[in-house]
Order: C-alpha cells, then structure tokens, then sequence
C-alpha cells in the first residue's frame, strides 16, 4: 500500500509541473499530505518526495530534514538524479545542499 501512496504523490509532483500557477500551491499540499500518508505506513519511504514538496514550497529547512532521512533511510535517488532534479533548484546553490550532495557522492 505504501508504494500506491508513494507513487501517487510522485504523480502529483509531476501533475505541479504542467498545472497553472492558481493550482500549484494546491496540488503541493495534496503532494504533501499523501506523501506524509506514505510515511505513516512506511518510515522513510516518502521521504524524498517530501524533500521535494518542500523545496518546491520554499521551505529550506523541511527540505533538508526529509532530505537527511531519505538518506539515513536508504531512499535517496542515484547522486546524478539530485543533482538535476529540478524540483530541488531552490536548494541547489545553498552551502548545506553542496555538503550534503559531497557526503553522499
């Protein structure tokens, strides 16, 4: 069940790439909410999604924190995927994302 959950706030991530503006606040907090939903049943597992909500949302800090348990969790995608990512452009020129994509290379 978790990976219905996961898959589902994936697919609303990338439903928040081609929606309107009016609609992308809205279709974060679904992303959110059913990622959040992934972790209840499954610590970790919609950890990285998360990180991307957050990002995308502007909220640095509940991007590192679910960024650092997508990894202490073993969910972190391939060095390469964070590095083009686009949904984490917001972080990418922070200090503490460089040190964090160092740590993980």
């Amino acid at each position: 069940m978790h990976e219905a959950f996961n898959n589902w706030g994936n697919a609303l991530l990338w439903w928040y790439r081609i929606v309107s503006e009016e609609r992308k606040a809205e279709i974060l907090k679904q992303a959110r909410d059913v990622l959040l939903e992934t972790e209840k049943i499954l610590e970790g597992r919609g950890s990285y999604g998360l990180a991307c909500v957050y990002a995308l949302s502007g909220n640095e800090e509940e991007c590192r924190r679910w960024l650092i348990k997508s990894k202490d969790k073993g969910e972190l995608p391939t060095l390469e995927h964070l590095q083009e990512d686009s949904d984490l452009d917001s972080v990418r020129e922070t200090q503490w994302f460089k040190e964090f994509l160092d740590d993980v290379s």
